[in-house]
């Protein structure tokens, strides 16, 4: 589903440069001039450019279907033209059939390749091929966040893109990079240069937590998401965490994926309503895994949200936003849900900012023991499914 209906799903983005403080004229003229149009296609494997984002052929750029509530709502239109590798197997084989007893020569075998790439030229040329896809791309122009559901490769492709149109940066936001904000907006720079890995649990006495699936250098700290949903694991087991004026709940729903941060024990995914409270999540834990992504339910200020949250991307997924009431028309249907995201949004990165205040203090080392204790001393719930 887009942003507009259904669920949600994407990864954010933070806009770094000169941007615009509110969507304009020139900004979308921008968005058309680096347009993918069918007219302007070529034979190249990979292709990628803005469109409309109503669909995948959408070549219109207007106010009213782009601009939604100070955001612009854009698509990412991406073709792929590649002849598959079994039909290119079989225009060499009947190019050699056609040449008969010739094709054991050496330069008939040739000719008959050279012919081959010639028909595979023809059927880039034409399109015959071609599959076509877009990623909606939402960008809160004031707020300096932009989102959409890609894939590694997407991404990559949607910063070099929106960077060549805008001359902006997009920075994928991280559990490291969210914290690296936190902790200099405190004027704890240092202090998250420092972090290390945390031993939740040590099955393996004197083996550092090594969090085998995370980049690893000076800057590199994206543990902190799996930390993260540690944090919130042991919090959603007592009272509501406080956000400012606001109390949140959490509780973890659905699935829970686990892995072991000594990379002896492998990963698994627990399926439950409540996999926390499951055995088997309490077994894992005390043999050294941490989350990796998690169905997670948050109430704050009258609102409720369930979605699945990546640890080390802060990638969301299924995000379900709160019903919208007695909205008038599709549009007001629409903006009603941007602020619902960014209600949600601000939500978390407030959750996220106190555990990141926490993990930075000397008071860490007790939580965690006491994150020990309690998550140790769980009565485990009914034996559920184990993938």
């Amino acid at each position: 589903m887009g942003f507009d209906r259904g669920t949600i799903a994407f990864t954010r983005f933070k806009v770094t440069g000169d941007s615009p403080s509110m969507p304009d004229e020139p900004t979308l003229e921008r968005f058309s001039g680096l347009a993918l149009r069918d007219g302007d296609l070529t034979s190249a494997e990979i292709e990628y450019g803005w469109c409309g984002g109503r669909h995948v052929l959408d070549e219109a750029f207007a106010f009213g279907h782009n601009v939604f509530a100070e955001c612009f709502r854009i698509g990412l239109r991406i073709d792929t033209n590649k002849v598959p590798s079994e039909i290119k197997k079989a225009y060499v084989a009947l190019e050699e059939a056609e040449a008969g007893t010739d094709a054991t020569q050496r330069k008939a075998k040739r000719q008959a390749k050279e012919n081959a790439a010639r028909r595979i030229e023809e059927d880039l040329q034409s399109g015959k091929f071609r599959r076509s896809k877009m990623v909606e791309v939402l960008w809160d122009v004031p707020a300096g966040w932009v989102y959409a559901a890609v894939s590694a490769s997407q991404a990559e492709q949607l910063c070099e893109l929106f960077e060549r149109t805008h001359g902006l940066v997009l920075e994928p936001v991280t559990s490291g990079s969210l914290a690296k904000r936190s902790f200099e907006a405190r004027g704890k720079l240092r202090e998250y240069e420092d972090l290390v890995p945390t031993r939740f649990f040590t099955p393996i006495d004197n083996i550092p937590a090594d969090y085998p699936w995370t980049a690893k250098g000076d800057q590199a700290k994206d543990f902190l998401g799996n930390e993260f949903l540690m944090w919130m694991w042991n919090e959603s087991l007592g009272q509501e965490v406080r956000l400012g004026d606001h109390a949140m709940s959490l509780m973890f729903a659905r699935a829970m994926d686990v892995d072991c941060v000594y990379g002896s024990s492998g990963r698994a995914v627990l399926k439950q309503e409540r996999p926390t409270a499951m055995s088997e999540a309490i077994e894992s834990a005390r043999s050294g895994k941490v989350p990796r992504k998690a169905g997670l339910v948050i109430a704050v200020a009258g609102q409720l949200y369930s979605f699945t949250l990546a640890a080390e991307t802060l990638s969301i997924s299924g995000l379900k936003l709160p019903e919208v009431e007695n909205a008038d028309s599709p549009r007001v249907l629409f903006e009603e849900r941007i602020t619902l995201l960014r209600d949600f949004n601000r939500w978390m990165d407030e959750l996220f900012g106190v555990f990141a205040t926490l993990r930075g203090s000397s008071g860490w080392e007790a939580y965690v023991n006491n994150l020990r204790r309690r998550i140790g001393a769980s009565k485990p719930g009914p034996v559920a499914a184990v993938a």
